[in-house]
């Protein structure tokens, strides 16, 4: 049979087991244990103090707030109060100081124990050490905020969507590239009605259906990449560039999207015009070696400029988007600018032009500094809104006119002009590089076009000089022939008034004088007028030379009309 004293040993038994079991729970999970009495004072929190290294005294009543960050101080005791006056449980978290200086991160979570007659005993409680959670979470806070600060800097517009294709997240880009206004409530709308909303198109401005949808074909699985034209809210049509990719869970399936839009409008319109150039220059290149062509008359152009060269100024139109083209040559010997040709008048206004040119026979001033900056192989922009030249007249409405330089050898031989019917247009450098590229080609292509001129020119005189010497051949032989029958009748006259000279000689005194004389008068008449023949066709000879080397006279001499009658 036990005594009170074996029941009591016993019972210090059991407690100092339970108090064992609860360090070691203490220390494997790491937890500062304390208790305080009902008013919430400590008598004692021996873990406490092993890991902050404070004594008793400093721990007792409310002194454990002193081992607290100074910033946690103020809303732990007013916490400690709360739970206190609404006898609720304590939940809060703090900074502690632990006893080499550092402090680390601790959750407490205190609970009343209430008596059978509903009063608080005392107040049992935990500090756990968080302190690896806080990193994580303030690193993870980092993250999310980079995250964010990256979702809202990308200039791209960025689609999240959900596995329904509704719209979960998209960054401030979105409005801006769409034109949307925070009222059109575009985040809340369906996929299908989205596409309505932006009049959503392919390439070739046909209309996508529910299951070519972007998004449609991302929540299939596809990793997209396409091209979409679509229409802002502002009123812009635009190209986009759409780019995405799935979301998938850990096991694989799909629970949503992520889509990217870029404006590639630009870079669209770009490589339109690169592609145009590239068929531009290569036709332009093809003009340098194609076989000369008979030259034709364009309806709209005076009879003087050929086609191609109107060809030429409308290509150049064509390959950099401008409105108008004028193509100016100008004459090495004075300097004056002559027109070749223009593109993209109205009949009216390209006679107008034509005229105006014509007239314009004033030398290119050498002078200035635009001069010298086409000499230089660079463009020159003439803008006619800015003094001197906004007090010029300006009949065909110009904003901003360009000037390329058409140079050759370090010459300049002609002036390629062009602009824009707005005053919007903003020259970027590489259209600028093409312009002169474009201008260089065109140099070419006139000089050739001069020097094909000028051969055929030649190959004519060529071609006349060679029918002049057959003439001439004919003319030498035929001349050669008519010179040997007076010549042959003139040696003939001469041996014969010889011999009757020679035989009167012989005769003597029985000779009349009188009949000598008059034999021979008649024979030296006879050799006259053949020497006159011969002269008639050395001067015939003569004539033709002079025609043949361009020496001929006119010689002017009185004439009796009536005799030709």
């Amino acid at each position: 049979m036990s005594t009170p004293d074996d029941a009591l040993a016993e019972a210090q038994a059991r407690y100092r087991q339970l108090e064992e079991r609860f360090h070691a729970l203490e220390n494997a999970t790491g937890q500062l244990t304390w208790v305080t009495d009902s008013q919430g004072m400590v008598a004692d929190m021996p873990s406490w103090r092993a890991f902050t290294g404070a004594t008793v005294s400093e721990v007792q009543g409310l002194g454990w707030l002193n081992t607290l960050h100074p910033d946690d101080r103020a809303h732990t005791q007013a916490d400690w109060s709360a739970a206190l006056q609404h006898k609720a449980p304590y939940h809060t978290e703090y900074r502690v100081r632990r006893r080499d200086g550092a402090y680390r991160w601790f959750v407490a979570r205190g609970m009343p124990i209430i008596d059978a007659d509903g009063a608080i005993r005392e107040w049992v409680g935990t500090s756990t050490d968080i302190t690896e959670r806080k990193v994580m979470e303030r690193e993870l806070a980092e993250r999310a905020h980079q995250l964010d600060t990256t979702f809202a800097a990308i200039t791209d517009g960025v689609f999240v969507y959900d596995i329904e294709g509704s719209i979960r997240m998209m960054n401030p880009a979105v409005n801006q590239l769409f034109g949307l206004n925070p009222d059109d409530g575009f985040a809340s709308l369906s996929a299908e009605a989205r596409a309505v909303f932006l009049d959503l198109r392919d390439e070739d401005n046909q209309h996508l259906s529910a299951d070519q949808l972007p998004t449609a074909r991302i929540l299939r699985g596809e990793t997209l990449s396409m091209a979409v034209r679509l229409h802002t809210r502002d009123g812009q049509d635009r190209v986009m560039g759409v780019t995405g990719a799935p979301i998938r869970d850990e096991n694989g399936a799909i629970i949503g999207a992520v889509a990217v839009y870029r404006d590639i409008t630009e870079r669209k319109t770009l490589e339109l015009r690169t592609l145009a150039a590239l068929n531009a220059l290569l036709e332009m290149a093809q003009e340098l070696v194609q076989l000369p062509q008979e030259a034709a008359t364009a309806p709209a152009q005076p009879k003087d400029a050929s086609t191609k060269s109107l060809n030429l100024a409308d290509l150049i139109r064509r390959v950099l988007g401008c409105d108008r083209v004028g193509l100016l040559a100008i004459e090495p010997e004075t300097g004056i600018p002559q027109p070749l040709a223009v593109a993209g008048l109205s009949p009216e206004e390209t006679v107008a032009w034509w005229h105006e040119q014509r007239a314009q026979q004033t030398p290119i001033d050498t002078s200035t500094a635009e001069y010298r900056t086409l000499r230089a192989g660079q463009v020159v922009l003439i803008d006619f809104s800015q003094p001197p030249y906004a007090e010029l007249p300006n009949p065909y409405g110009i904003y901003v006119a360009l000037i390329a330089p058409m140079l050759l050898g370090g010459e300049l031989i002609g002036l390629v002009t062009l602009d824009y019917r707005t005053a919007a247009h903003h020259y970027a450098p590489e259209e600028l590089r093409l312009i002169g590229a474009l201008a260089q080609l065109t140099t070419l292509i006139v000089e050739h076009e001069r020097l094909l001129r000028e051969r055929q020119a030649a190959d004519l005189r060529a071609h006349a000089l060679q029918e002049a010497n057959v003439r001439m051949d004919g003319f030498l032989h035929m001349v050669n022939h008519e010179l040997k029958t007076p010549l042959t009748a003139l040696r003939a006259y001469i041996d014969i008034a010889e011999q009757r000279l020679r035989r009167q000689l012989h005769q003597g005194e029985s000779a009349q004088p009188q009949r000598v004389l008059t034999n021979l008068h008649m024979v030296l008449g006879q050799a006259k007028d053949q020497g006159q023949r011969m002269t008639r066709l050395l001067q015939d000879l003569l004539e033709a030379s002079s025609v043949n080397t361009d020496r001929l006279a006119m010689q002017f001499a009185p004439l009796d009309l009536a005799q030709l009658t």
